[in-house]
């Protein structure tokens, strides 16, 4: 895969509790934005944070945390991709284990969202992960039925440039995690992901998407997880909002 920028994507998530904290972390990622030249930094922020986080001048691409699949109409509580767009969202994240889990968010309308983001031409990071890790190995079957269903609406699409995997082992994420993640784990997921691109897209296409990696990262892990093959970036939650932590991921990779 051609090298490119190492990418950071960072969730907020509900967080942070004001607008004033949310411009003084964001003034935090355009300082690390001119100090690491190397890194794309996209940073996910609530949807009430946008404008204000996009306001902050500087090369970061801030993106909404989530959208809806329709353009308008009478669903209240929802926002569009043209309203987050209107207000400065340069992205969307979509799929995320949070909105799958607690909010009912399945394969198919995963799959409604992305062809909504490719009719908006909006870049996007779209998540995937198993819920536990077998020894028989039949994880692989549902992140293979999960990466199909993401990469259906690309099939018939040039506009593969617009997507960003992000891998996200549920069992390894947050303080419920059953362990980390172990390199040689990773290692082997990687390849199948890439596989699964490649056969989904062929060897052009599904070779030039980008794949991060988002399971409890930290300024401890990030180098060892950094190294390993086909893997391109992170997305960051819970670390994410400690510029500290931030700033020393950056600088180990």
């Amino acid at each position: 895969m051609k090298k490119n920028k190492y990418i950071i994507a960072a969730n907020w998530k509900m967080n942070p509790g004001t607008i004033e904290e949310a411009r003084a972390l964001m003034q935090s990622y355009r300082r690390l934005a001119k100090r690491f030249e190397h890194i794309d930094y996209r940073v996910c922020v609530p949807s009430v944070f946008i404008y204000p986080c996009a306001s902050v001048e500087g090369g970061v691409s801030v993106y909404a945390q989530n959208m809806y699949h329709e353009d308008a109409g009478s669903y209240t509580g929802a926002i569009s991709l043209s309203m987050i767009e209107s207000v400065g969202a340069g992205g969307v994240l979509i799929g995320h284990s949070e909105r799958r889990n607690l909010f009912g968010v399945n394969d198919e309308i995963v799959e409604r969202k992305i062809t909504k983001a490719l009719e908006h031409d909006t870049p996007m990071i779209v998540c995937f992960g198993e819920e536990s890790r077998d020894e028989s190995g039949e994880y692989t079957d549902v992140l293979k039925k999960q990466l199909v269903h993401i990469l259906e609406p690309f099939v018939s699409s040039r506009k593969i440039k617009l997507l960003t995997l992000a891998y996200e082992p549920v069992w390894a994420i947050g303080d419920g995690a059953d362990r980390a993640v172990t390199q040689d784990e990773l290692f082997s997921t990687a390849i199948l992901i890439r596989n699964t691109l490649v056969q989904v897209l062929g060897e052009g296409r599904g070779s030039k998407v980008p794949v991060l990696y988002g399971g409890s990262v930290n300024e401890h892990n990030a180098q060892a997880l950094a190294a390993t093959p086909n893997i391109q970036g992170f997305l960051i939650g819970r670390a994410s909002l400690d510029k500290d932590s931030i700033k020393e991921i950056s600088e180990t990779i």
